[in-house]
């Protein structure tokens, strides 16, 4: 019997033999021949076995080899045949042969899988038991050193010790008194599958800030494992939740997925795995609270009333998307270079504004502010201010007087003029009301829709000629009063003007380009002789010396800087003087491209680990350009570590950039205005210093050092002296 208890043949010889020696001293020792051959001679005997009615078996030999199963009555019968072919009567012997060992192995063997951890295996007995079965032995599985173990006189075994997914190979065999039979082993099968255990290793990747249509949103690659316990063949797919446990299902197939989140807000990321057997694990589950943005978008509803001719009142709603708590909000109106603070703004809805003029049409923004920045802008539609009261007409003069009959006597006759109001603080102006004394003790009021009003007067008498105009929403302006005294006829003074009236007319200006305007204009309405030529300004300010030109209509002047504001002013000249000013609107030379941005520096850096290995992290830092030349740098082009690198935008005056040791970079920085005009480049080159691993902290003080007093060429110098000379600077 072999160490599993199985049966060889040269046992199952020795058994045989055995059992025939047992027979043969149980019949006794064969004869020579029978007693009484009654013939001449014995030809052959017949024999059965093992029972009277078997098959004979003839042979001439005194002896036969049969064969028996353990434990079984057996009877050999033999006659004996003369030369004559006649048969003897039979002798017979009936013996139970002796205990032999199970042949072969159990039959009909199957097995299957209960459940994840069980399998039952099932047989029936061997063909040849060679007695009573006593019982039954079974491994587990078909490892050599696995023990056997008994069970009774059953059919079936239940086994309960395997994990899911499996793969079982069991073994059994029969015993009875003699021993063990052959062993039969079972196929090769796997125990049932079950939900793999959750992924591991979930993680938010770092933000990106990124646009979706119109939306600027934080990006995040969201990673995991795949699970320690695949409890099947292998894992089909991924089944994801974003951004709460009640988000629709996403399928995923590999170990990653892109979600976009808004602004300091909490959200959530759920992922189970779902293996080859449609089994999902438990899930696993990440969250976390966004970092603030700038608001997003602008705010909302945002509307303006007129309070007054002076005064209105902004209203609105915070943005839709915040980002982060609002701190403030800030407007800027038409014509207003700037963005103005609204203060303690947080909580406010409303704000009036009281510093416009009346009339005057108001066009206003509005975005909100947290502390990473500030929102969208949004645009109210336009309001009117209330119409005012006008000033009063303006340049109120009487003409040279002349001689005419009127009233059936000589008179003078004066053209008294004016000029329509500095500021009508309406629509229009739609009529001028005029009183001009008819006589010493009595005034009469006039109606009249254009500049000028033909009066009379005797000589040697004061006149007082007051005018008020009145706008379309019917409000009256102050008055504006002349008075004149003349001498007699005889003697009429002749006013002499001192230059042409009024100021030049239709002025306008427009920007050339980033250093020059053009003004144009028309001469005056009242030019009192002929214009000699014109004098300009190139600005408004006290001080600025006027330059003479010849009788155009038109001058180019070029002195300005990009995207300067620009005011001129012209006036006429005759032979007499000069006449009023005429100021041009406001305006602003063409944006050119800024200058470099300043004092671009790599900051200290630091030892980190990326991509598997320890790298050196710079901030590279720079100023804004000295120079804007427009009204602000939007954002910055930056290239790493060389100038074919891909354009990376930054709104900030920084980067990180990564570098491995003793290694050749570039930075290139460009800006760019809101014009979308960019800079030139601004580079600055670096060798990084080599770095030792063994010790980051003295590293940080090799590197420390080495920009501080700007020694790198040396440190990296005697790096490579150390190398040659198998020393190392160690980090």
């Amino acid at each position: 019997m072999d160490n599993d208890g199985n049966t060889s043949l040269q046992d199952l010889l020795t058994l045989v033999t055995s059992s025939l020696k047992e027979a043969e001293e149980a019949l006794g020792a064969p004869e020579p021949k029978p007693t009484t051959i009654n013939c001449e001679a014995i030809t052959l005997y017949t024999t059965r076995y093992p029972l009277a009615s078997s098959e004979p078996v003839q042979t001439s030999a005194l002896s036969r080899v049969v064969y028996a199963d353990g434990e079984k009555d057996v009877s050999f019968y033999v006659y004996a045949v003369n030369n004559k072919d006649l048969v003897s009567s039979n002798s017979s012997a009936t013996i139970r042969s002796g205990p032999l060992k199970p042949q072969v192995a159990p039959t009909e063997l199957s097995i299957q899988a209960d459940n994840s951890s069980c399998v039952t295996i099932s047989w029936k007995p061997p063909q040849w038991p060679n007695g009573v079965i006593t019982g039954y032995q079974y491994k587990p599985n078909a490892e050599s050193g696995t023990q056997w173990t008994d069970i009774g006189d059953v059919k079936s075994k239940q086994i309960c010790q395997y994990t899911p997914y499996e793969k079982v190979q069991c073994q059994i065999r029969a015993m009875n008194s003699a021993g063990n039979s052959d062993t039969a082993t079972t196929d090769e099968i796997r125990t049932d599958c079950t939900a793999p255990t959750s992924p591991g290793s979930l993680q938010f990747g770092n933000p990106e800030e990124t646009n979706t249509g119109s939306k600027l949103r934080l990006k995040y690659t969201v990673t995991w494992m795949e699970p320690s316990e695949t409890n099947c063949e292998s894992i089909s797919s991924y089944s994801t939740r974003y951004p709460a446990s009640g988000s629709n299902v996403a399928p995923r197939s590999v170990t990653n997925r892109v979600v976009y989140a808004d602004g300091n807000i909490p959200i959530e990321f759920h992922v189970t795995a779902v293996n080859n057997y449609n089994l999902e694990s438990a899930a696993a589950v990440i969250s976390i609270t966004t970092p603030e943005m700038r608001p997003q978008l602008s705010p909302v509803y945002f509307n303006m009333r007129v309070d007054s001719p002076k005064c209105v009142t902004l209203s609105w709603e915070p943005p839709n998307w915040p980002n982060g708590p609002i701190t403030g909000y800030q407007y800027k109106c038409k014509d207003e270079g700037s963005w103005t603070d609204i203060l303690d703004s947080a909580d406010k809805r409303e704000y009036q504004l009281c510093h416009f003029s009346p009339y005057q049409v108001v066009e206003c923004e509005l975005r909100a502010v947290n502390s990473a920045g500030n929102s969208n802008s949004s645009t109210a539609p336009s309001v009117t201010t209330d119409c005012d009261v006008s000033t009063a007409p303006g340049n109120l003069k009487f003409s040279d007087p002349e001689e005419e009959n009127n009233e059936g006597r000589q008179r003078l006759k004066y053209k008294v003029t004016w000029k329509e109001p500095d500021a009508i603080n309406c629509a229009e102006i739609k009529s001028y009301i005029i009183t001009y004394p008819k006589s010493t003790s009595e005034s009469e009021s006039v109606q009249n829709s254009v500049f000028n009003q033909v009066v009379y007067a005797d000589g040697e008498e004061e006149i007082t000629f007051s005018v008020y105009a009145v706008n379309n929403a019917d409000f009256e302006s102050v008055v504006r009063i002349n008075n004149y005294y003349d001498y007699d006829t005889e003697s009429r003074i002749i006013l002499l003007y001192t230059g042409p009236q009024i100021a030049p007319t239709n002025v306008s200006v427009q920007a050339d380009n980033s250093s020059c305007v053009t003004v144009s204009w028309k001469p005056p309405l009242w030019p009192n002789g002929r214009i000699t030529g014109y004098q300009y300004k190139p600005n408004t300010e006290t001080g600025t010396q006027w330059t003479n030109t010849g009788d155009v209509r038109s001058v180019q002047i070029c002195q300005y800087s990009p995207y300067e504001s620009v005011q001129c002013e012209i006036r006429a000249r005759n032979s007499a003087g000069k006449s009023d000013t005429a100021t041009t609107d406001e305006i602003r030379t063409d944006c050119t491209a800024s200058s470099v941005p300043q004092d671009v520096t790599f900051g200290q850096p630091n030892i980190v680990q990326r991509s598997g290995r320890d790298m050196l992290m710079y901030t590279v830092k720079w100023q804004e350009p000295k120079y804007i030349n427009c009204e602000s740098v939007t954002s910055y082009n930056t290239r790493y570590p060389a100038l074919d690198s891909n354009v990376t935008f930054r709104s900030a005056t920084s980067r990180d950039v990564y570098a491995d040791g003793n290694r050749p970079v570039e930075f290139h920085v460009t800006a760019v205005n809101n014009d979308n005009l960019e800079s030139a480049t601004v580079v600055i080159s670096i060798t990084t210093p080599e770095i030792q691993y063994r010790s980051p902290a003295l590293s940080q003080v090799f590197l420390h050092n080495c920009h501080q007093f700007k020694m790198c060429n040396h440190f990296m110098a005697a790096s490579s002296m150390a190398q040659r000379t198998n020393h190392r600077i160690s980090g």
